[in-house]
């Protein structure tokens, strides 16, 4: 079968995978000598990865821990308890007991730090980058452009209840009625949209096992956001997240653009068909062990207008973590109500730090994606960049290599080949350099 061969050929990519099995150095503990049982239950848990000591992933070998120290990695080990094997979860149980003095004075600790917290904090992203685009003409002469971009997005949340927090975001560029497309940076010197706007108010409360938020929130269609990018565009409307035994299940219905000008034709539609689309989803999500999956659902319809179903797409994705530091993904999606094509596919490797969470990591990412016509609406989709207001089929082949500068700030170095299957001289490669800082 095609994916299967083309999932093969990514694999023979990756010339070497290499897994490092943790270990705890050998130390002394103050009041816990290396004989002692806690020190034996702290190094097999530290062995099937339950526990890593220290945040920088150290036990600190070479100097000498003290029992409150000790109580902290026995913290580590209680917050990971659903990763244990019944006999880990006694050997956690036992620790507990041991340092339970120590345990309950970091909890008064949290406590007292929790309570000196203002009620409503900030985090935010701002991210800059330079691209090349490379394309050519019916001639084959080279063209394009260069430019530099920028995207800010400011985060707010506060406190209403021990059930209830309020939620909001100012971000810059924004979706608007005359430039609603996913244009997810902003060109530098454009000063035709170059405001910060309060795009999404919204409050979220939870009721026994059922968290609801109401306003205008985060439209997440699919996982990858191949479908909708969940980063830039919302939806004012109602979501009802809850978890099913091993399962997260999230639902949510809304308006997701109302009189909007800046419109495209898409799937058979005439682009007026698309002033007005309102969104229904379903998702479910688990993981089991170093398998992540996802599937769901997510119609587009004008109901305002009366004009029915704009698409209607089914999808599924998995994650498989092969080693610490080697990944592979894949998603499929069909558009159900495509008048041709609809299909979505879409592998991805990462080699290299899963997570750059701290200075040092690093990663090397390769995706391909496969669109057929119909299947992804280039004004909507998260891709880095299908041309806009074109139902093609495209593939997509992304070359990233990832470096944390430090646990906040990532850098990037992208190579993209976007290719038209129904128009050749749309097809394009771009450059990106790119700085992402987290606050």
């Amino acid at each position: 079968m095609k994916k299967q061969v083309i999932l093969a050929i990514v694999m023979a990519f990756v010339l070497s995978i290499t897994c490092t099995a943790f270990g705890a150095a050998s130390q002394t503990f103050t009041d816990v000598p290396a004989k002692h049982w806690a020190y034996a239950a702290v190094d097999e848990l530290a062995r099937v990865g339950i526990i890593d000591g220290y945040g920088d992933g150290t036990f600190r070998g070479d100097k000498t821990m003290t029992r409150y120290e000790m109580s902290q990695i026995v913290e580590k080990a209680m917050a990971n308890s659903d990763k244990a094997t019944a006999v880990q979860k006694a050997l956690i149980d036992k620790l507990a007991i041991e340092f339970a003095l120590e345990l309950n004075k970091i909890d008064k600790r949290v406590t007292t730090l929790e309570k000196s917290q203002p009620n409503l904090k900030w985090s935010g992203n701002y991210q800059t980058q330079f691209k090349i685009k490379e394309s050519r003409d019916t001639t084959g002469a080279l063209g394009g452009y260069s430019k530099g971009q920028y995207k800010l997005q400011l985060n707010g949340v506060a406190k209403v209840d021990d059930t209830t927090m309020l939620g909001f975001r100012f971000a810059d560029p924004a979706p608007t009625s005359d430039r609603f497309r996913d244009s997810t940076t902003a060109d530098y010197g454009d000063v035709n949209d170059n405001g910060v706007k309060l795009d999404r108010v919204f409050v979220t409360t939870k009721v026994g096992q059922v968290s609801t938020t109401l306003g205008r929130q985060a439209m997440t269609a699919d996982a990858e956001d191949l479908i909708i990018d969940s980063s830039f565009f919302s939806f004012d409307g109602i979501k009802v997240a809850w978890k099913m035994g091993a399962v997260n299940v999230d639902a949510k219905r809304g308006r997701f653009a109302r009189k909007v000008n800046d419109v495209y034709a898409f799937n058979g539609h005439p682009k007026e068909d698309f002033k007005n689309v309102d969104v229904n989803t379903l998702n479910l999500a688990g993981k089991s062990a170093d398998l992540s999956w996802n599937a769901g659902w997510v119609a587009l319809s004008n109901d305002y207008d009366n004009k029915g179903q704009l698409a209607d797409y089914y999808f599924g994705g998995l994650s498989y973590l092969f080693a610490k530091n080697f990944s592979m993904g894949t998603e499929v999606a069909k558009n159900y109500k495509a008048v041709t094509g609809g299909k979505i596919w879409m592998v991805k490797g990462v080699y290299g730090a899963q997570s750059l969470n701290d200075k040092g990591k690093q990663n090397f990412t390769m995706q391909y994606t496969k669109t057929q016509a119909n299947g992804i609406n280039p004004v909507y989709t998260g891709l880095d960049q299908v041309t806009e207001g074109q139902s093609h089929a495209w593939t997509v082949f992304d070359l990233s290599y990832r470096y944390a500068f430090s646990k906040s700030w990532v850098g990037r170095l992208q190579r993209a080949y976007l290719r038209d299957q129904d128009d050749a001289k749309e097809s394009y490669d771009f450059w990106k350099v790119q700085m992402a800082y987290r606050f």
